[in-house]
């Protein structure tokens, strides 16, 4: 009874409450956790359990609560640099030289050439996301952001989202409850005791709500 979506260019939640089906749920996607039946769908098309979570693996990021910069490393570094689908062989400085055309075209701004961790933690996951783009991934998951940023960092983190959801990546936030950003969302899916509850399109309520009674 579990059926979660995500199309490209989406951001989608999925609210679960009980914490041990949340964990569950993200070791499915990460690979941790093999499921006994059920079917995957990437790009359209259905996976044979042998591959489907490695290739799903290798194009989603995870962004959470762990520390996900290399503290050593610049941001610019962090971004163009720390992932692996650069080569051994590539100069850091020339790849880092493409940071002022990303910030450009983002509208964004943020120190390249400091230290990554001397950054707070609202920029650190910036920084996260924007190695993701980089680096070509297209499923950002992302969770329970809320618990250690301030609203305003909050805020800053879901701008970039939906700017980079303009340029075809999707996002996946699974969060132990109800909070405020689900009207940040394309689509929300409650899951409860392993199923799909309820779903629903936040801008279809958001719309319904301003009519005149």
């Amino acid at each position: 009874g579990l059926c979660l979506r995500a199309f490209q260019g989406q951001i989608c939640f999925a609210i679960i409450p009980n914490l041990i089906e949340k964990q569950n749920f993200l070791s499915l996607l990460d690979g941790t956790l093999k499921p006994d039946s059920g079917w995957i769908y990437w790009n359209g098309n259905k996976l044979n359990s042998r591959r489907s979570q490695d290739q799903i693996r290798k194009q989603t990021s995870f962004i959470g609560r762990n520390r996900g910069v290399f503290s050593q490393l610049s941001v610019g570094e962090n971004i163009f640099v720390a992932n692996s689908r650069v080569l051994w062989w590539n100069r850091a400085t020339l790849l880092c030289r493409k940071a002022p055309d990303l910030l450009k075209e983002l509208r964004l701004t943020l120190p390249m050439s400091a230290k990554a961790h001397s950054l707070d933690f609202g920029r650190q996951k910036q920084i996260e996301l924007l190695r993701a783009y980089v680096s070509g991934r297209k499923l950002a998951v992302i969770t329970d952001l809320e618990m250690f940023l301030s609203e305003e960092e909050m805020k800053d983190f879901f701008d970039l989202t939906v700017k980079l959801k303009m340029k075809g990546m999707t996002f996946l936030y699974v969060s132990g409850s109800n909070t405020d950003l689900w009207s940040l969302a394309d689509e929300v899916t409650i899951i409860k005791k392993g199923r799909s509850i309820s779903r629903i399109i936040p801008s279809h309520i958001i719309s319904s709500s301003n009519q005149p009674c």
